[in-house]
């Protein structure tokens, strides 16, 4: 899974440790699932690419000869939950 993370949703807001500890939770709970989760911002994108792409690349190898989740729900299984 590929998020980017983008300064705007903190600046300037009352919740906004709120939303950084659901963007953890939320982490958290692919990782658990069985996914990989790869962050960018919009700078590295634009200006750095090349950064983004060997990440990338690099949790592609990681991720080689693991299996891949195929039950999709918006609710977590019960095995990832807690």
């Amino acid at each position: 899974m590929i998020e980017a993370d983008g300064a705007v949703k903190y600046n300037n807001r009352a919740d906004a440790a709120e939303i950084v500890e659901d963007e953890k939770d939320r982490h958290r709970w692919l990782e658990r699932a069985g996914l990989s989760v790869i962050r960018y911002t919009n700078a590295i994108a634009r200006n750095r690419p090349s950064e983004f792409l060997a990440d990338l690349d690099r949790t592609i190898r990681e991720r080689r000869g693991r299996p891949v989740p195929t039950c999709w729900s918006l609710e977590p299984p019960n095995s990832v939950t807690g």
